[in-house]
């Protein structure tokens, strides 16, 4: 058997480590050929279209703000005033808010807030308002569904949106109130009395709905005068059955019935396993100090990351012969690295319990001292070590004063065979931790957009992802005199990483298989299978690959140049 059938399809293949047979293909040798042609044209497929400096800076500006895409979830939810608003769309708001930093997705729906509210204003002066090209595609939708008011409320709110950590409730009700307390300020703005209430609840226990029995709230129905602000307070009188995974909460709180403000709770249990994770049970935090700017990214990975650093991984000229540019020359070496990681994983996927990680964490931070709730929160992580800088992996000798606030620190309880284990095999973990993440990032969409715009609009958790990995880019290729990386083979690998099939029966294929077969992939696909060439498919890799090629250079022009 094998030694490497454990490893993903394309961990196997960037690595080159596995020995493939041949699949039937049953493709036209002319077909075939054009496919290796293209492939082989890498000035025509895989050049960056970013140029200049002052390019990569418009194209940055864009993909930091707001995109109007973004806004459409909520602007979807205002378009049933007086209505029960459809179950379908509270899933997308509450599928788009869990899975993302609550601080954001609290502007993001402010900002949705205040779209309404000018359009309510317009709508009131007997304004026609211009279309813009930026406009969100359901705000001419939502026009036609507004009224006319003769005094249009006026409010505003603090963050809306909520995550806790909990690996087991009390079963004292009062202490897990206290663990799960959300406070929600509501400020009447407005020259009216307003009446604010709950109309709408949707509770959700690893994925299936259940009645609302869970939350508990110090709201009814009641009048805010103007100028007067109210805190709701929601926190759990049920704590939910042993062994739940995610638990995740939407609340829909009324303005006279017109103007909605969307709550959303999120308790994850960090009794995971370790691999194989989606949204948003792989519990992503939000990484701060980083070059590229803030982002959120799964705590595995940032945990794998900082030990590869403390570990000078960035400088090891071992892991750059990880990757699909180099991997063909060293393909013994990768085939002892990767059983290496085989065995670590097995023992890490043994060993580490993720509440043991969060409690020697938070047994640091003194806020916990004073206030024990405080180690339910999700804690915030940094892209590099406290007495490190971006791009290094040797420690300097400047302040580390804060940086110890961040997850993980140096009081972080990981197992000692990954705190031993040497660079190239910790990459190897990370390779193989994204390959098998449960998350689609390359859909059919892809084919009709350019890369900016597709990771402009990509979902902000599927972004954070990328994210990170060009993060990670960065910091290898900023020491690529010595470990030898390209920006061409990072891009390569990460794509195969990173792309899934579009047919969900591969997923349970793939588990039953015994053998690798060489080109089996695109076979299998919904693509394939729906009459698209495999020519189109691999023509779809490539374009991957330009896509992350871009992503790269524009954003290891910013990383450049903020580390310098």
């Amino acid at each position: 058997m094998d030694d490497f059938n454990k490893l993903p399809t394309p961990v196997s293949v960037c690595t080159n480590v596995s020995v493939f047979k041949r699949a039937p293909l049953n493709i036209p040798p002319a077909e075939l050929a054009e496919a290796f042609l293209n492939a082989r044209r890498s000035n025509i497929h895989t050049q960056p279209v970013v140029s200049t400096a002052k390019e990569a800076k418009k194209i940055l500006t864009r993909l930091d703000s707001f995109h109007s895409s973004q806004l459409n979830r909520f602007l979807y939810g205002y378009m049933y005033p007086n209505e029960t608003i459809p179950e379908s769309v509270l899933n997308e708001i509450r599928n788009f808010c869990v899975n993302v930093d609550c601080e954001w997705v609290s502007k993001c729906q402010n900002v949705a807030a205040n779209v309404l509210l000018n359009e309510l204003q317009a709508r009131s002066n007997n304004v026609i308002p211009r279309s813009n090209p930026d406009d969100p595609i359901a705000l001419p939708q939502l026009r036609r569904t507004l009224p006319v008011l003769k005094h249009v409320p006026k409010i505003t709110t603090n963050v809306t949106h909520f995550k806790y950590v909990v690996g087991m409730f009390s079963p004292d009700p009062e202490v897990n109130a206290q663990i799960c307390s959300s406070k929600v300020k509501v400020q009447n703005n407005g020259s009216q009395t307003v009446q604010l209430e709950v109309t709408q609840t949707q509770t959700v226990i690893d994925g299936v709905t259940v009645d609302n029995r869970y939350l508990q709230t110090t709201l009814q129905k009641q009048e805010l005068k103007r100028g007067e602000s109210l805190e709701v307070t929601f926190s759990l009188k049920e704590a939910p059955r042993r062994g739940f995974s995610d638990f995740q909460q939407l609340v829909v709180l009324s303005v006279d019935n017109l103007i909605r403000i969307f709550v959303t709770i999120c308790v994850v249990s960090p009794r995971q396993k370790i691999f194989g994770q989606g949204f948003p049970s792989c519990l992503p935090l939000r990484v701060d100090n980083s070059p590229l700017g803030v982002y959120s990214a799964p705590l595995v990975l940032q945990l794998l990351r900082h030990q590869l650093i403390r570990q000078q991984g960035l400088s090891s000229r071992a892991v750059g012969h990880l990757f699909s540019d180099q991997s063909v020359n060293y393909k013994p070496h990768n085939q002892e690295v990767l059983r290496d990681a085989l065995r670590v994983k097995e023992i890490v996927e043994e060993q580490m319990n993720l509440l043991e990680v969060l409690d020697s964490f938070w047994a640091s931070q003194p806020e916990v001292k004073k206030n024990p709730y405080a180690r339910y929160r999700q804690p915030i992580s940094s892209s590099h070590p406290a007495g490190y800088i971006p791009g290094t992996d040797l420690p300097t000798s400047g302040s580390t004063s804060g940086m110890v606030n961040y997850f993980p620190n140096f009081t972080t309880k990981v197992p000692d065979v990954l705190s031993r284990a040497p660079p190239a095999v910790i990459v190897s973990l990370i390779l193989i931790w994204i390959a098998e993440m449960d998350i689609m990032l390359f859909d059919s969409s892809f084919a009709n957009c350019e890369p900016i715009m597709y990771l402009e609009t990509m979902p902000p958790h599927l972004k954070g992802i990328v994210m990170w990995v060009l993060d990670f880019c960065c910091d290898l290729l900023v020491n690529h005199s010595v470990n030898g990386v390209t920006s061409r083979g990072l891009a390569v690998t990460f794509t195969s990483l990173l792309m899934r099939s579009l047919n969900p029966n591969e997923k349970a294929q793939d588990e039953i298989a015994t053998t690798s077969e060489a080109f089996s992939e695109p076979q299998k696909t919904a693509m394939a299978s729906d009459g698209v060439s495999f020519d189109s498919y691999v023509s779809f890799r490539q374009n991957a690959v330009t896509a992350f090629m871009t992503w790269i250079t524009v954003y290891y022009s910013r990383y450049s140049k903020n580390v310098s």
